[in-house]
């Protein structure tokens, strides 16, 4: 079950292509921004860097930055995916935290998987 559901490719692929895709795409928009400006506050020490290029110019920079990230995301991720399933741990996770579980308590975490299966099944 982890390795299909739980796995860094399949929390990946519904960050990037999933119903929170364009509220991921906006966040990683917002992280580039600051993360550019605080660099160019390090470069230009402290000074304003659209005083340099203009706002418009600036904005095009962070814009093509952040667009790049996407582009490169879905072709960079797989060589992470060992490193964040490893990290997260999911699958020791999950089985620790199911054996904890009261027989009633595991009843009620299947259920509704069935219930759905049922309803689809009619």
């Amino acid at each position: 079950m982890t390795e299909k559901l739980l796995s860094s490719e399949s929390i990946w692929d519904s960050v990037l292509h999933g119903s929170g895709g364009p509220k991921f795409a906006a966040l990683l928009r917002a992280r580039t921004s600051e993360f550019m400006s605080g660099a160019a506050a390090v470069v230009y020490s402290g000074s304003d860097p659209t005083a340099f290029g203009g706002a418009a110019h600036w904005r095009g920079l962070e814009e093509r930055a952040s667009e790049r990230i996407l582009q490169l995301l879905p072709r960079e991720l797989p060589l992470a995916h060992g490193y964040i399933d490893g990290a997260l741990d999911l699958k020791d996770t999950l089985k620790t935290n199911l054996r904890r579980l009261s027989p009633r308590e595991f009843e009620g975490l299947l259920h509704p998987i069935f219930q759905q299966d049922e309803e689809q099944g009619e």
